[in-house]
């Protein structure tokens, strides 16, 4: 495989196509602070002027008008038995409120679940999208706009989400499996030895979840390929992606560490980004806030956070794109290399894109003999 021509490619296709970046902005939401804290010398000691129990480093903390809920939170830290009478108020206003924090509380959080699902659906649409895409764009040099790439991507939405959920299951029944036996072993015995030989077999364990959580992950990045490119179903893909990978695990490897190295690079260079663009910004609000003061130092912190956001997922939208464009011509340059028998039999029968039905010799993957497909209607 000519990696360098994956990546020259996949800039090329990135770069001319401004539907792509919109697809890398919105599926990058399935991709992928706090200030500094301020300390307190020790040598502090309290004012003449402050009253009250002085026995503490804490008083200062303490001395503040603070709810009565946060004063008995400090109180412990004070040696000080809290008071009773407080205590008993503070918990029988709080069994009042429960009536009505309850529902309030379900009710944010089934928005917030419902939400975050229409987050997930938008994001796989254009995930799946961007792979169509990118493979049509390759393959005939025909331009797929964002909306009919979107619609398109929408019909392998609940295939994509099932598949990650069963790659998640799979990975937390590995590690019950694999962390169960050293943590009851340690506990039940609570010896030196077999403690030692616990905390020999977590370690084992740990490494072997690594590798298998790299492993899903390169499975995921073929098997998404294959589900959207050759309209198959889940266990399909993943057992069509698994015999790929198991076939050209030396290309693949190679072809996730250059995904790696380019994660990297990326990160430094929005790092170094974030830096200059960030010392830019305080410059500038120092100078508007010695013009305009507070009202103007807000608006421009407003307006300047917004902006800052927006460049970033625009960047973090092109990367996204580039790295999944990179992944399906690498996925047909695998294809080339040998394709798994297993995807001639087996698909679904479902109405795919016509730009997916005529296979090429620079897609051998595309649906074939024993895929039963159906253009889409002009």
């Amino acid at each position: 495989m000519d990696y360098s021509a994956l990546l020259r490619r996949a800039w090329e296709l990135v770069r001319n196509h401004r539907a792509l970046w919109w697809l890398g902005i919105l599926a990058m939401l399935t991709e992928g602070g706090g200030g500094p804290g301020v300390n307190v010398p020790s040598s502090y000691r309290p004012r003449t002027h402050e009253t009250g129990d002085k026995s503490s480093f804490l008083w200062p903390l303490a001395a503040a008008p603070l709810p009565a809920s946060l004063r008995l939170l400090v109180s412990p830290l004070r040696c000080q038995r809290p008071d009773l009478d407080e205590l008993r108020d503070i918990l029988r206003r709080a069994v009042g409120s429960a009536a009505l924090g309850i529902p309030l509380l379900l009710v944010v959080l089934l928005s917030a679940f419902l939400l975050a699902l229409l987050v997930l659906y938008v994001a796989l649409a254009a995930k799946a999208g961007l792979i169509a895409a990118v493979d049509r764009l390759d393959r005939t040099g025909r331009d797929l706009a964002f909306g009919a790439a979107f619609r398109l991507g929408q019909g392998y939405v609940w295939r994509l989400l099932g598949m990650g959920l069963l790659l998640g299951l799979a990975m937390l029944g590995a590690g019950a499996v694999l962390l169960g036996p050293p943590i009851a072993l340690g506990v039940a015995l609570r010896t030196p030895g077999a403690i030692i030989a616990a905390v020999g077999l977590g370690v084992i364990a740990v490494l072997a979840l690594i590798a298998l959580a790299l492993y899903l992950a390169v499975l995921e990045k073929l098997a998404s390929r294959f589900l959207v490119l050759t309209d198959c179903g889940i266990m399909n893909g993943l057992t069509a992606a698994h015999g790929l990978l198991r076939r050209r695990l030396g290309p693949t490897v190679v072809t996730w560490l250059i995904q790696v190295a380019l994660g990297i690079a990326y990160s430094l260079a929005t790092r170094i980004l974030l830096l200059v663009v960030g010392v830019g910004m305080v410059a500038v609000g120092a100078g508007v806030y010695a013009v305009t003061r507070q009202i103007g130092l807000i608006a421009y912190a407003v307006v300047s956070a917004t902006a800052l956001l927006a460049l970033f997922a625009f960047l973090g939208g092109l990367f996204t794109a580039f790295v999944s464009s990179y992944w399906t011509l690498a996925y047909q340059a695998l294809g080339r290399l040998g394709a798994p028998p297993c995807l001639a039999h087996g698909s679904r029968t479902r109405r795919a894109p016509a730009c997916l039905l005529k296979p090429s010799a620079a897609s051998p993957l595309l649906p074939r003999a024993g895929f039963r497909v159906k253009p889409l209607p002009a």
